[in-house]
């Protein structure tokens, strides 16, 4: 009764969810077809952002210099709280509020697969104008398409999933971080540098699925049927069999491994936890996105010498063949007001530009958006001092099979996140416990959320 009772409170719960993302405009197709202008005649284009502080100063500079730069448009950044309160607060209005650009974190994507209506696509305006996106990053294009290879929002934050290594630590103790292909790699390596150097947790993993997700999908495994939900909406989960119920198998039994020698840090704390972890020397290998690039070099002062490399795969034996992005991007709203979405996409195309991919991506720590970048001065110097794999990470976003290169498709409403963390809790907790049990119990509950949004859906 009690499990029949959860059932329904979560299918609740989805079913709210999707009614969300299935919001219809008031006023039918034609509401909020007036252009919005400014005071003094310019087509105004309202920006949600979701930066504040001096990243969100960096926007603002951004949007001036898009506003200096002509006199038909006007961009106003507006800060609307991070990507789930943006998110929360874009859904809950009637369309004809909605603004006209929206920057979101990259596993929104989907929704605008399944949800027609809720974004405009970029495509539209690439393909009225012949925009030449040839010199977007690939994988970026992959992620960010749908299925059949059209891009629904634009990349602004680069982000890639990998490890930060205290190079310090390594050669101390022998160990070549970019001979670590594969996470078991770890293992072993782990071992090596607290032998040698005495750090007590060699290896960190900040809390977040795409420290496994992201691993699966560089060997080119799919986490969900239906080409990974870009085909078609996913109605399985996969984790249940080969390649993934494998390579799940072996990503575990090393954190196992790594538990029961106590080599592994606490799967939790704030992004700067696990920073003032890393920056203290008491990790060598910490499992992270590259946007810390930045704060990690701020933070560190120069006590030791660090890196990034790209992630490994999960399994023992596998071959890494893309390298999926994340990060967030842009999406035009989908509010019918022709004018104020033509100078969203005006603005757009600005972004895109390299002194503001520099700009931006110095600010953060992201990888650049697009290849030209490199050839920026600014970015030159913050390659040489700050990022100093910077290169390698492009380069290995530049290799990848954009048809391989974006991650599972989650639907809106499904929660993933936690069956995920349930794995790696219990696998850390017992290092003893049956993995073939985790494995299957990590199937069934994804498989269970997955088909309660399926039900919703229906």
């Amino acid at each position: 009764m009690k499990k029949f009772l959860a059932i329904l409170c979560m299918l609740a719960m989805v079913l709210t969810l999707v009614a969300c993302g299935e919001k219809q405009p008031e006023g039918g197709e034609s509401a909020g077809a007036d252009t919005r202008y400014t005071a003094d005649g310019k087509i105004a284009v309202d920006f949600w952002s979701t930066w504040s502080g001096s990243t969100g100063e960096k926007v603002q500079k951004m949007a001036d210099d898009f506003n200096a730069s002509q006199d038909k448009y006007f961009v106003t950044v507006n800060y609307n709280g991070g990507y789930g309160d943006t998110w929360t607060k874009f859904l809950a209005m009637p369309k004809t509020d909605w603004p006209d650009i929206v920057y979101i974190n990259a596993e929104k994507m989907p929704d605008f697969m399944y949800e027609p209506g809720l974004a405009k696509p970029m495509q539209d305006f690439i393909d009225a104008e012949g925009y030449d996106t040839s010199n977007i990053q690939d994988s970026l294009i992959g992620q960010y398409s749908d299925g059949n290879g059209d891009l629904l929002m634009m990349p602004m934050g680069n982000t890639m999933v990998g490890f930060f290594y205290n190079k310090t630590l390594c050669d101390k103790a022998g160990v070549d971080p970019a001979e670590l292909k594969h996470f078991p790699d770890f293992v072993e390596a782990c071992r090596k540098v607290n032998k040698a150097t005495g750090c007590p947790t060699p290896l960190a993993m900040g809390r977040n699925p795409i420290y496994y997700t992201f691993l699966y999908t560089a060997e080119g495994i799919k986490g969900l049927n239906n080409e990974n939900g870009r085909g078609a909406f996913p109605t399985q989960s996969m984790v249940g069999s080969d390649p993934l119920k494998k390579a799940t198998t072996e990503y575990l039994t090393a954190i196992a491994e790594l538990s029961k020698d106590g080599l592994m840090a606490p799967f939790s704390g704030s992004t700067q936890d696990f920073i003032d972890l890393f920056c203290s020397g008491n990790t060598c290998f910490m499992f992270f996105t590259c946007s810390s690039a930045t704060a990690i070099y701020n933070t560190m002062n120069g006590a030791y010498e660090f890196g990034f490399l790209p992630a490994p795969s999960a399994s023992a034996d596998g071959k890494v063949i893309s390298t999926p992005a994340g990060g967030g991007g842009l999406f035009i709203a989908d509010n019918n007001r022709t004018e104020n979405q033509q100078g969203a996409w005006e603005f757009t195309k600005f972004l895109m530009e390299d002194a503001q991919t520099s700009l931006f991506a110095r600010q953060t720590g992201y990888l650049p958006v697009t290849k030209s970048t490199v050839n920026d001065p600014e970015y030159k110097t913050y390659m040489a001092e700050v990022f100093t794999t910077a290169q390698l990470c492009m380069d290995a976003q530049g290799a990848s099979d954009p048809a391989n290169s974006f991650t599972p498709a989650w639907p809106a409403g499904m929660d993933y996140a936690t069956p995920i963390y349930t794995a790696i809790d219990t696998v850390m907790a017992d290092p003893s416990v049956s993995i073939d049990t985790v494995v299957a119990t990590l199937q069934q509950s994804l498989q269970d959320a997955l088909d309660l949004v399926n039900m919703a859906k229906s």
